[in-house]
C-alpha cells in the first residue's frame, strides 16, 4: 500500500533523513529495513492507514535525534561509561523536539512514537518508564523492529548476539 504525502508533506522531513545519514552510514539501511518491517507489523496489527503513515514517518526517523549526540560517543568503539549512555538515551528525547519542530501535519502523533520507541514494556525503558499498553502501540512495534534489526545487523550487537547464542 502507496502512502500520498499532502502537499505540505511532501518535503517536510528527507532533509532531516539526510542530515542523519551523513553522520553514519549504517544508519541509512537501518532506518529503511526498520521502516519496511515496520509497517509489515503495523499492517498485521490492523493500524489504520493514518496510523501506519504515523509510523512509516516515525520508523525513518527514530533515530534523528541522534543528531544530538557528540561523534565520539556515537561511534565509540568499547563499552560507554553511565554518563555517555545517558547521552545517548537523550536521542528519543532530542528527536521528539525535532519532530514537533517541524511542518508535518501528524508531528504530534510521530514525535510521541520516537519519544517513547525505547520503553519497555515492564518499565524499564526511557524516557519516561511506561509500561505495558501506556507504551503507544506503534512505539512498541518500532521498539521491536529496531532492536530487531540492530541485533541482525549491527556489528557491535551481532558479536554481542553471536558470544550470548554460544551459551
Amino acid at each position: 500500500m502507496a502512502f500520498a504525502l499532502a502537499p505540505d508533506q511532501e518535503n517536510a522531513y528527507p532533509s532531516l533523513i539526510t542530515a542523519l545519514c551523513a553522520r553514519d552510514a549504517y544508519t541509512r539501511g537501518h532506518c529503511d529495513r526498520v521502516c519496511a518491517l515496520a509497517l509489515e507489523v503495523g499492517r498485521a496489527a490492523d493500524l489504520s492507514a493514518p496510523s501506519l503513515d504515523d509510523l512509516r514517518i516515525a520508523s525513518q526517523l527514530h533515530d534523528v535525534g541522534k543528531i544530538g549526540v557528540r561523534d565520539t560517543v556515537l561511534s565509540k568503539p568499547g563499552k560507554l561509561t553511565p554518563d555517555e549512555r545517558e547521552e545517548i538515551k537523550a536521542h528519543s528525547v532530542i528527536g521528539e523536539r525535532i519532530i514537533s519542530e517541524t511542518f508535518l501535519t501528524n508531528r504530534d502523533e510521530v514525535a510521541s512514537i520516537v519519544r517513547h520507541h525505547h520503553e519497555a514494556f515492564d518499565g524499564s525503558g526511557y524516557p519516561d518508564g511506561l509500561a505495558g499498553a501506556d507504551i503507544p502501540l506503534s512505539s512498541r512495534i518500532l521498539s521491536i523492529i529496531d532492536a530487531y534489526d540492530a541485533l541482525t545487523t549491527s556489528k557491535r550487537h551481532t558479536a554481542w548476539l553471536n558470544r550470548t547464542l554460544k551459551l
